[in-house]
């Protein structure tokens, strides 16, 4: 099964962070994405929890769509932004993204 590993330093992070927050387009397709996944974790969980006996292949379905969601969470937590909320007085593109992410989380 995957893991759940960093693939880049807190400063790449958050240089991502500013170029995808810097950007509405990009900010509301990651929104959209966490919503969708979110939901597929939820289907994907319960279509499975509800029978009387569970698979190992069941089991190995609910944790993979949890490390799916948590890879795309994880550009929502602050290693991505952080430098986006420091550097929001100088943009208001980043002003109109960083605000709704206190809602996100």
């Amino acid at each position: 099964m995957d893991k759940l590993q960093p693939t880049r330093t807190a400063k790449e992070a958050g240089q991502e962070g500013l170029k995808l927050y810097s950007d509405t387009k990009s900010y509301e397709k990651l929104k959209l994405d966490l919503e969708s996944m979110y939901e597929r974790v939820i289907d994907t969980c319960e279509s499975r929890l509800t029978k009387p006996r569970l698979s190992a292949e069941d089991v190995q379905a609910c944790f993979k769509s949890f490390i799916e969601y948590l890879r795309l969470y994880q550009k929502a937590e602050f290693f991505y932004t952080d430098t986006a909320f420091e550097h929001q007085d100088k943009n208001e593109e980043l002003k109109r993204t960083c605000f709704p992410l206190v809602t996100l989380n």
